[in-house]
């Protein structure tokens, strides 16, 4: 069943309702990455027409899932106190990778509590943490279709989504704002002397342009073309904004120039 944000809604209310982890399919995280992706994708085609709406969306949501996942880990950790206390792995309710993890800390947790009463019990050698054998893991061989989404979710790393994050940003500022054809420009060669230095150090940045104007309607946070996050602003408001940015709330009507 594909995830859309009514769906989210559901699970982060239920999530924050109860005590134990709400029930998640397997791929959770795939279809959570999935909604993310294609409602980031609907919010930079919405940077061209200033939708608010769907600015005020997709932060939203982003918001809901950070909040969600951090209320789910809450409830892993106590459920791996819980099980090492009983010794019975309970891992429902997970999604494949929250397994995963619940495993993890659920061994290493139970041979550190190996230690715990071997320490209390003063019986015999004490043995190093270094020589607690944890249960073997089995291997489980995966299906295309899980295979599929660990090769999507890989390509999709943070690092790289940030990278193709801005390219789509630059894009989008690009559409707005044309740059002007350049104008080839033929200079002499210089050859450097002895007594020079081959590489000159680099310029150093000229600062952003701002523009100040007052604010003629509400206005939600939004993430600008330079990766910033800007507003909320009201009516009346007078702020300094980067110069696209200002002179693209101008020319929607959403404010106008104040020099005061």
């Amino acid at each position: 069943m594909g995830f859309d944000y009514e769906e989210m809604r559901r699970i982060y209310r239920l999530e924050k309702a109860t005590s134990r982890l709400v029930d998640v399919p397997d791929d959770f995280l795939y279809q959570v990455h999935n909604l993310i992706d294609t409602e980031r994708k609907n919010y930079l085609d919405s940077l061209t027409d200033l939708n608010t709406n769907k600015a005020r969306d997709f932060s939203n949501l982003k918001k809901l899932v950070e909040e969600l996942f951090s209320i789910r880990e809450k409830k892993l950790l106590n459920a791996v106190l819980v099980s090492t206390r009983l010794q019975e792995a309970d891992d429902a309710h997970m999604a494949k990778e929250e397994k995963e993890l619940f495993h993890l800390l659920f061994d290493s947790l139970s041979a550190h509590r190996t230690l715990t009463q071997k320490a209390l019990e003063a019986n015999g050698d004490f043995v190093s943490s270094k020589t607690v054998s944890t249960p073997p893991k089995i291997h489980v061989e995966k299906s295309h279709e899980e295979k599929q989404a660990d090769r999507l979710l890989s390509e999709n790393s943070p690092a790289q989504k940030l990278e193709e994050r801005t390219r789509e940003a630059r894009r989008a500022d690009d559409r707005m704002h044309p740059a002007p054809s350049a104008i080839p420009v033929t200079s002499t060669p210089h050859v450097a002397s002895e007594h020079e230095h081959t590489s000159a150090p680099p310029a150093p940045q000229a600062p952003a342009v701002v523009q100040r104007i007052r604010i003629l309607s509400e206005i939600p946070s939004f993430v600008g073309t330079d990766m910033k996050e800007y507003g909320p602003y009201k009516p009346e408001q007078v702020v300094e904004l980067p110069q696209k940015i200002a002179q693209l709330f101008i020319s929607r009507k959403l404010g106008e120039a104040n020099s005061s």
